[in-house]
């Protein structure tokens, strides 16, 4: 079953007994044979008892996730829009915010999940990590559609990367209303 999911646990980067608890809870949550409630519960528990604070954050992460799922299963199909917008946004707010370095993470072009055909090689950011005085680092969200071509992939992080490292040599300090 461990197979499936593509964890080799020889591979031990991240804790083979949180992962294997991760993934059973997964599968348990996927059959229907635990609640969601007993999920973040058993999440929790997780949280409480580690003490590394990449690791608690990763793991509220996953129970963040796993709120945003509805209390029934449903098996209808999730549109990109509603899949990005609903369930991915809040996660990646829960995974990239850091209060102690008070920085955010906020989307800047969300037509990228609004417009089908909108052109994915503008060279606005699709989102930022900043905090009160200047961006951090961009990222940019590609179309499903576009998945196999690596020029169109990594041109924009290429631009991006050029424009922040332009900044940076430019001004000392590159505050986003100077890139923007």
């Amino acid at each position: 079953m461990f197979n499936t999911f593509g964890f080799n646990p020889m591979n031990q980067k991240f804790p083979v007994d949180i992962m294997m608890t991760l993934i059973i809870i997964a599968d348990d949550l996927n059959r229907g044979t635990m609640s969601r409630i007993q999920a973040e519960s058993k999440i929790l528990a997780l949280i409480i008892d580690n003490t590394d604070q990449i690791m608690i954050r990763l793991l509220q992460c996953v129970k963040s996730m796993v709120e945003l799922l509805p209390l029934t299963n449903q098996k209808k199909e999730s549109k990109e829009f509603e899949l990005c917008t609903g369930y991915l946004q809040p996660c990646f707010q829960k995974l990239l915010d850091c209060d102690q370095e008070q920085l955010i993470f906020r989307w800047l072009n969300t037509n990228c999940f609004l417009d089908a055909d909108a052109d994915p090689n503008k060279n606005r950011p699709d989102g930022v990590f900043e905090n009160d005085l200047m961006a951090i680092g961009y990222f940019k969200v590609k179309s499903i559609k576009h998945a196999r071509n690596r020029r169109k992939i990594n041109m924009d992080p290429h631009r991006l990367y050029t424009q922040s490292k332009a900044g940076t040599i430019n001004q000392k300090t590159y505050v986003l209303d100077s890139l923007l």
